[in-house]
């Protein structure tokens, strides 16, 4: 595979959809790297549809690059490359899933009044166990939040609603281009099968297994990246 040394780099978020919890990864990045992140809306739902939609109209049709799709993200990513038409020279797909991660658990959270639980403040402690791990500095615990508060309620809500039922497993096998998988060790919310799926149903992919939480690229940015290039 082709390191993105020289090519536009395209992150696709996770459930925040800001991309702010981006900003370790760009900051350890090498200087001929060319970063773009692609924010989802943080005040109006989106169906899965438009989130696609949303991502197409900022992509390049000629100029080849890389597309780096991060938990929510990586249904969104499965996608476009399955119905090509874009010039992905290679796909990093980081802490994510083909299918619903946790389908039982989002059935039994979309019962509940999520657009209030979103407006609570989450406990250090909830954010370091099932995202940034416990050694996280508190920084990136803040960090964290703000990136989850500066979105509305109802836009969190809709997409846990996505990933209640999404199944993209099917379009792996549509894949041709080059793919590489991060998997968190130590992922609280992504299920072991997730980077299984990839495996065995993406032709010519690779899989890495990194020492982490689900937000790997937050808390591991260095040792993401020196995967993301020698791969």
């Amino acid at each position: 595979m082709t390191a993105p040394t020289d090519r536009r780099l395209f992150l696709l978020p996770g459930l925040d959809g800001t991309g702010l919890l981006f900003a370790p990864l760009l900051a350890a990045l090498p200087s001929g790297c060319a970063a773009e992140v692609i924010s989802y809306p943080t005040d109006k739902p989106l169906s899965f549809a438009e989130h696609v939609a949303h991502v197409k109209k900022r992509l390049p049709t000629s100029t080849p690059f890389t597309l780096l799709a991060e938990s929510f993200s990586g249904p969104i990513a499965i996608d476009i490359l399955a119905a090509g038409g874009f010039p992905v020279d290679k796909a990093i797909f980081v802490a994510t899933f083909a299918a619903s991660p946790r389908p039982g658990l989002l059935r039994l959270l979309n019962t509940l009044p999520l657009e209030r639980l979103f407006g609570w403040n989450i406990p250090d402690r909830l954010i370091r166990h099932f995202c940034l791990g416990h050694e996280a500095a508190p920084d990136r615990v803040k960090e964290f939040r703000a990136a989850v508060r500066s979105v509305t309620p109802a836009v969190l809500a809709r997409r846990l609603q996505i990933l209640t039922n999404i199944d993209c497993r099917a379009k792996l096998h549509q894949i041709e281009t080059p793919c590489l998988y991060l998997q968190a060790a130590s992922d609280k919310l992504v299920p072991e099968q997730a980077a299984k799926d990839f495996a065995t149903r993406l032709t010519g992919s690779t899989v890495r297994t990194i020492p982490g939480p689900h937000l790997l690229l937050q808390a591991k940015p260095h040792r993401c990246i020196e995967e993301i290039f020698s791969s």
